[in-house]
């Protein structure tokens, strides 16, 4: 048994038969505390100093740190220090990889990830949580899926439409039932990523749609559009025929990530 002294991080969350809080520690280590008495409950709120005797510090198969408090557990106003550090920078501010990059992440790892929203479900709800699942594909591989869980007061943010391309921030994975699952965080955002991106592209097919948009498919079956006018004139060739009669070819573009449209060629 050990005594902590912690730095409250989040809201107060049912667990099961527990209560489960972020906090960090005096050695500067984010964990999750867990306790199951009930007079404990009204000291573990936001942001507070605390103090915490006969706890269990324990790191799980999962590489999850956690600290269990007991019955002999007691909870004091504790020690101010200093928790600006670079393990609360994760924490907070997640760092952003691909879908076919959260695919292979370990179980408890903290991360954001990007990608475009193919699927919205309904909210669900009971009498005890709300969730709502997020299902997104890779940006470059759209064989690459994930679906990510938004529960409680992540379902409440701003609709989400599909065919957007989103940075979902400060999500964790888990194992469920033989199967990854991602979840949010109380410090779970959806943000909308509204920018030019780049990438080099190899094209080996396209059709035009009824506005006469050209649609571009890669190699990896991702489609992009483009004006007609703007690939000829940068290939610089003269009708869709000749088009089709250079592919394969590859070409460095700049893109909008939201739906994908090519709205500049890169020379360099």
């Amino acid at each position: 048994m050990a005594t902590v002294f912690v730095r409250t991080l989040g809201a107060l969350e049912e667990r099961g038969a527990s209560h489960c809080i972020d906090v960090v520690t005096k050695d500067l280590v984010v964990r999750q505390l867990y306790t199951s008495v009930k007079s404990h409950l009204k000291f573990l709120v936001r942001e507070k100093y605390l103090k915490a005797t006969h706890a269990t510090l324990t790191c799980s198969a999962s590489n999850q740190d956690i600290i269990r408090l007991t019955e002999k557990s007691k909870i004091y106003r504790g020690e101010v220090f200093d928790f600006n550090c670079e393990a609360l920078e994760v924490f907070l501010n997640a760092p952003v990889v691909a879908v076919r990059d959260a695919l292979s992440k370990d179980p408890y790892e903290r991360f954001s990830v990007t990608g475009t929203v193919v699927k919205v479900s309904p909210l669900k709800e009971s009498s005890r949580s709300k969730r709502r699942e997020l299902e997104l594909e890779d940006v470059n591989d759209r064989s690459k899926k994930v679906c990510v869980n938004l529960w409680r007061q992540t379902t409440d943010s701003e609709a989400i439409e599909v065919d957007t391309t989103v940075v979902v921030k400060n999500i964790y994975s888990k194992m469920y039932n033989n199967s990854l699952n991602l979840n949010s965080t109380q410090q779970t955002t959806v943000e909308v990523v509204d920018c030019d991106q780049r990438a080099t592209l190899k094209i080996d097919g396209f059709n035009v749609d009824e506005n006469g948009m050209l649609h571009l498919d890669t190699a990896d079956n991702v489609e992009y559009k483009v004006e007609e006018g703007l690939i000829l004139d940068r290939l610089e060739l003269d009708c869709l025929d000749d088009l089709q009669a250079a592919m394969p070819f590859c070409i460095d573009v700049m893109y909008r990530s939201v739906d994908r449209s090519i709205n500049k060629f890169n020379t360099e």
